[in-house]
């Protein structure tokens, strides 16, 4: 089963909705609205407005390589008993 991910971007006119295959990376669906003329997200205008989709998912993509978030090296947090209790207490810790 491939993985797949639902992604977006949103500006002041355009939402941008792309499901993305995580293993080969190709975008196979796509949705574009026109904020302004669809407020309720509607219509897809994707096939006539390819360019302002294609600059969404540039800046989208851009964003994401330069997201910390994305790219941190995961580190192991090293916590004293006391924040060990603490987290137990709300239920983030078995």
């Amino acid at each position: 089963m491939v993985r797949a991910t639902f992604k977006s971007i949103v500006n002041d006119e355009w939402k941008y909705i792309f499901r993305f295959k995580e293993d080969t990376g190709t975008i196979f669906k796509r949705q574009l609205f026109n904020l302004h003329l669809d407020p309720g997200e509607q219509n897809n205008v994707y096939d006539k407005n390819k360019k302002i989709a294609s600059r969404l998912v540039s800046k989208y993509l851009r964003f994401e390589k330069n997201c910390k978030r994305y790219n941190s090296k995961k580190k192991k947090a090293k916590l004293d008993k006391e924040k060990i209790d603490e987290l137990k207490s709300l239920g983030y810790v078995k």
